[in-house]
């Protein structure tokens, strides 16, 4: 599976217990990896690093603002609330 970061809103990735969510206007990266001295370490080290060498990339050819809004959530009504 390919990680195109700001390409697909819906596009989540999973490295090890790190997770990687995208967006159009961000990506969020939560979670914590533990890169192992062994072949398996290896190989996510190189994920990683190519997912964020990928993003890198695509910013830099880019015209960006100096920052976008910050995510501010809206408070919605509960359904499941009775609200009489």
């Amino acid at each position: 599976m390919s990680f195109q970061a700001f390409k697909d809103n819906s596009a989540s990735m999973d490295i090890g217990g790190l997770t990687l969510e995208n967006n159009e206007e961000r990506v969020s990266i939560y979670g914590s990896l533990n890169i192992g001295r062994d072949q398996q370490g290896l190989q996510q080290a190189r994920q990683l690093q190519g997912i964020l060498a990928d993003m890198v990339s695509y910013l830099e050819q880019q015209d960006l603002p100096a920052q976008i809004e910050a995510f501010t959530p809206k408070a919605a009504k509960n359904p499941f609330l009775d609200n009489e």
